[in-house]
């Protein structure tokens, strides 16, 4: 869900600075993602630096929902229920 989220921003018509960080914060909340899951342990470090990620990107979100994309908030909806599920199965949430 990550790479068609990522796919969408990058060919999307939205000012420069926003897609770039955007992209940018998804990447880096993929490559945490991609460490914690190595790591299979969740201390309290790990679960503040993930809702931080997860907040930065939220915040860039909502700037670029104002743009009245609506195919964005589609796909960033089903992006968020697709990492809920992924908590779940975590036992984060």
């Amino acid at each position: 869900m990550m790479d068609t989220l990522a796919g969408w921003v990058e060919v999307a018509n939205i000012e420069k600075d926003l897609k770039h960080d955007f992209l940018h914060d998804l990447k880096m909340f993929e490559e945490f993602l991609s460490t914690f899951l190595t790591r299979s342990t969740l201390n309290n470090f790990n679960y503040y630096t993930l809702k931080t990620w997860e907040n930065k990107i939220d915040s860039l979100a909502h700037e670029i929902s104002k743009q009245r994309n609506p195919f964005f908030k589609l796909l960033y909806s089903r992006f968020k229920l697709s990492l809920d599920e992924f908590y779940r199965e975590l036992g984060i949430r």
